[in-house]
């Protein structure tokens, strides 16, 4: 599996504030995939990200949308649609819709559909691989919720892709529940991946601004700690994110 360009998250703006996901439930994805709604289905594909769902009952109705989509992806608004509809598709995880995104992406569409479709179908075989890892419950806290649990997992996950991609979902929430905010104070105390690889650096370095935003004054004597890391990436962004929150 390729790369992941983590570096561009360091770059990416603080949202100015919280902006909390609706849960929504299997059938109301269904019905929302079903209408003709495009904000209301745009808002739900926001939310399927790391929410581990696979079903073709959810998903087969996104890729009959995503058919019907591209004799009209020719524009900016087609295009958009298209891509829209093919991030959807990859959150999945399911190798069912694999040859429909090769199809689009091999086939006579915009040049940036066909972009999209590569980097959708990526995407879709990193879900493949994570969405399994975040839904096993076998590693679930009593007393939690799905959702934090799922994040829990991915967040002590092996996978620095996917620990980045927790990470960063929390950062966008405004998360701070204190559950999660202790399991990234364990992984900052014990880094078990931190290697002075960019990649490695730029997923603990999120990890320890995002932790630094609880504002919580146990973890500041870690967060001063890490100022003082050999690795000079982490210990930059521990330092802006120090004097950011605290």
């Amino acid at each position: 599996m390729k790369k992941i360009a983590l570096m561009l998250l360091l770059s990416m703006a603080w949202l100015p504030q919280a902006m909390a996901a609706k849960e929504y439930t299997k059938a109301e994805y269904i019905e929302i995939f079903k209408g003709n709604n495009e904000v209301a289905q745009h808002r739900a594909i926001e939310t399927l990200v790391l929410t581990g769902l696979s079903d073709p009952e959810i998903f087969d109705q996104v890729e009959q949308r995503l058919i019907e989509s591209l004799p009209y992806a020719t524009d900016r608004d087609g295009v958009d649609e298209s891509a829209w509809l093919m991030k959807a598709l990859s959150y999945s995880g399911n190798p069912k819709y694999a040859a429909t995104l090769k199809n689009i992406e091999q086939g006579d569409h915009h040049r940036k559909v066909r972009g999209y479709a590569k980097k959708s179908l990526e995407e879709l075989q990193r879900f493949e691989i994570w969405n399994p890892v975040i839904t096993n419950a076998a590693t679930f806290t009593e007393g939690q919720s799905q959702r934090t649990n799922m994040l829990a997992n991915g967040l002590k996950s092996d996978d620095l892709g996917l620990m980045a991609r927790s990470v960063r979902y929390m950062a966008n929430q405004r998360n701070s529940e204190p559950f999660l905010m202790d399991i990234i104070a364990a992984e900052l105390e014990t880094p078990r991946l931190l290697t002075q690889d960019n990649e490695s650096q730029d997923v603990y370095a999120w990890y320890a601004k995002v932790l630094a935003s609880s504002g919580d004054e146990k973890y500041k004597p870690l967060l001063q700690k890490l100022t003082l890391s050999p690795f000079k990436k982490v210990a930059k962004h521990t330092k802006k994110a120090l004097a950011q929150y605290y």
